[in-house]
């Protein structure tokens, strides 16, 4: 049987959004529904929400995830990568002897998360898991082609980024994606020195995921959010 560890990293500090993880959304706090979707999936041996905050853990708590630890301090800045942060957590967790096949990165900040999704993400991450560094990475890809891409000059003029790109049909251009900031799987091999990971894509419609890191991305998601993501 597959035991999987889904960790929500929710850290205390947000430089555009004050008390992100915890700002209210269509009723709830946003890390309410990452939280909810994994409990309702019934995927996890352990879902974990690595935090520095007493607030967000003791949300967490509410909502019956069990505290184990709380995230240091040195890894609670926003210069320290998510990598790190999964690595602290499954590194503890083998010292108090509990380990997993599957280690899950969930976004705290992405209230498109559902079960069902989760679900779909587990068939998928099958099917690519027969090597210990294959990943899983959902991505949605970008609304116009990037080719098309312009700045505004210090004189508020519109200059493209490159000219001979911007006058390509978009027939001609390949479809390019971008990190969803909703859900990664891994091996837990994945976590052991030296591994070079190779990852797969699990695409998600550009209507169905906001990761929120802005007021306007926490506006946007306002909009897009309906009742079939509750």
């Amino acid at each position: 049987m597959i035991r999987r560890l889904a960790i929500i990293p929710a850290r205390a500090g947000s430089k555009r959004i004050h008390n992100k993880n915890l700002k209210i959304f269509h009723g709830k706090p946003l890390i309410y529904y990452s939280i909810t979707a994994a409990k309702k999936s019934n995927l996890f041996n352990k879902i974990h929400v690595s935090s520095d905050s007493k607030k967000i853990l003791n949300f967490s708590k509410k909502l019956d995830v069990q505290l184990d630890f709380i995230r240091p301090k040195y890894l609670a800045d926003d210069k320290t990568p998510l990598r790190e942060v999964l690595q602290y957590v499954v590194s503890t967790y083998k010292k108090k002897k509990m380990n997993f096949d599957e280690i899950w990165l969930i976004y705290a900040t992405n209230p498109f998360i559902t079960s069902k999704k989760l679900k779909n993400c587990a068939k998928a991450y099958k099917k690519i898991s027969n090597k210990n560094n294959n990943a899983l990475v959902t991505v949605t890809k970008y609304n116009y082609p990037i080719e098309w891409a312009q700045k505004i000059s210090s004189k508020n003029i519109l200059k493209p980024l490159n000219y001979k790109n911007i006058k390509k049909s978009s027939h001609k251009i390949k479809k390019l994606f971008c990190d969803a900031g909703m859900i990664n799987i891994y091996s837990s091999k994945s976590f052991t020195k030296n591994v070079n990971i190779s990852y797969f894509p699990f695409e998600i419609p550009i209507y169905s995921s906001v990761d929120i890191d802005t007021v306007n991305d926490f506006e946007f998601a306002k909009r897009l959010f309906s009742d079939e993501h509750i």
